[in-house]
């Protein structure tokens, strides 16, 4: 693929192209690293642990210059997880990368499906509505995704974004896109110190989903003065949350995006707290409109290629509109509004739950790492409120409850507090099926004790 060379052409030999605390590369390196990089024989389709490290990028930019296709893998997924899927869609070679960029890989001996033309990336998205789908996207849509956004987001040469998030999703992946389009710096740093990297790093870009944007609110002293852009993306943001955020003088920008857009759709920097309310407006290359019965509708040159089935292959996606499942609207004076998911709300006592705001009420307070609120079944209320919680600390339900009364009504207060489950990986997006397997976690856990009390 020519085209995976061509992403470097504005970029400077001597200007620094990927970082981290112990690894870093020139432009010039990187671009030799990859040209060089030495591979065995194996099918058209590829496996790629994604570790959120800088060597990964050697890796992943030269499969996809050998021609190969790359379908990116979480590291933090159980192996036995990863060997069935890798299975079950005939890949024969699985790669990573150690601390300097040398290939590690292993094979299986299932036999690989033909291939479909035109697919550089397969990624794993946990669909909204249900189970997890694979992704295709080409070059031109990771491309014409960064092309679309860069000038938007004032990166330049002389620019340094931080990579938090996870390079098997679509967010982390197109930073290293975005960076390389326009010559600027990928830094990879110790995420949980998100303060304290920025601040030291000289960052000027971060991506961050709203809880990594809550616990930075947390740690927040002072604005940094390096920083032009906090790009915040992923599920909703509590308008609370927001308004902490640039109070504190952050230069946040809202934004809409999805896999199935190649990431970023709308994007808008808030200059006003009257703005906060705002996914942005569209960006270059994509089409967005609003069906209707109020769901948004997304289209354009960055709209991935289809779905592929572990059985029968690629499904080729829409040319029309691909349907979010979000209900929205949008002007020419506001851009976006996201109000809802179609399918998250629930009725408790006759009166409407909304998932996400108790959420961003549970991150406000220290020590909670992950909250995902879900519901039960119940004979008086009809469902009844389910928060679990992952936390670095101690947290009694009285401290919680304290805590929620001071922001909430009553009846939006959860009735239980449980627990994260130990065998269950806490997920970047909450989605549907994430809510419904809690769910029935809650009601097991809770018919035990009550059958045991």
């Amino acid at each position: 693929m020519s085209q995976i060379l061509d992403l470097f052409k504005h970029a400077h030999d001597d200007q620094l192209a990927i970082a981290s605390d112990t690894f870093e590369l020139t432009y010039k390196e990187l671009i030799k690293r990859i040209s060089e990089f030495e591979m065995p024989s194996c099918g058209i389709k590829v496996g790629l642990i994604a570790d959120l490290n800088p060597t990964i990028t050697i890796c992943y930019f030269a499969l996809l210059q050998k021609g190969k296709q790359v379908v990116l893998l979480n590291p933090k997924e159980p192996k036995n997880t990863r060997k069935n899927k890798l299975r079950e869609l005939g890949i024969s070679h699985v790669f990573s990368c150690d601390e300097n960029g040398g290939l590690l890989f292993k094979t299986t001996s299932v036999k690989q499906k033909p291939h479909t033309d035109g697919i550089a990336t397969y990624l794993f998205t946990s669909g909204s509505s249900g189970g997890e789908k694979i992704v295709a996207l080409s070059i031109d849509n990771h491309i014409l995704s960064a092309k679309g956004i860069v000038d938007h987001l004032d990166l330049t040469e002389n620019s340094r974004y931080l990579i938090t998030l996870p390079l098997s999703h679509v967010a982390g992946l197109s930073i290293l896109y975005r960076c390389f389009m326009k010559g600027a710096c990928a830094l990879f740093t110790d995420s949980n110190k998100l303060y304290s990297s920025m601040s030291e790093k000289a960052i000027t870009h971060v991506s961050l989903v709203s809880t990594q944007l809550t616990r930075l609110i947390k740690d927040w002293e002072k604005p940094i003065p390096s920083l032009k852009a906090i790009l915040l993306g992923g599920s909703r943001t509590e308008r609370t949350i927001l308004e902490k955020a640039y109070h504190a003088k952050m230069p946040i920008y809202l934004s809409y995006g999805m896999s199935e857009m190649s990431s970023t759709i709308t994007l808008k920097k808030i200059e006003s707290i009257e703005q906060l309310d705002t996914s942005g407006f569209i960006l270059p290359y994509r089409g967005l409109k609003i069906s209707q019965d109020g769901e948004i509708l997304t289209f354009g040159e960055t709209l991935f290629k289809g779905y592929l089935n572990k059985a029968t292959g690629l499904v080729e996606a829409s040319k029309k509109a691909f349907p979010t499942k979000d209900i929205g609207s949008y002007s020419k004076d506001c851009g976006l509004i996201v109000k809802r998911r179609k399918d998250s709300m629930f009725i408790s006592g006759g009166e409407n739950i909304h998932p996400e705001e108790i959420e961003q009420h549970l991150y406000l307070l220290s020590g909670i790492n992950n909250a995902v609120v879900t519901s039960i079944p119940n004979d008086e209320y009809g469902n009844i409120t389910i928060a679990f919680i992952k936390t670095t600390k101690a947290l009694n339900k009285d401290k919680l409850l304290a805590h929620l009364r001071k922001s909430l009504p009553g009846y939006k207060i959860p009735k239980h507090f449980l627990l994260w489950p130990e065998d269950l990986q806490a997920q970047m997006k909450v989605t549907k099926a994430l809510r419904k397997k809690l769910s029935l976690y809650a009601y097991e856990s809770l018919r035990k004790s009550e059958i045991s009390s």
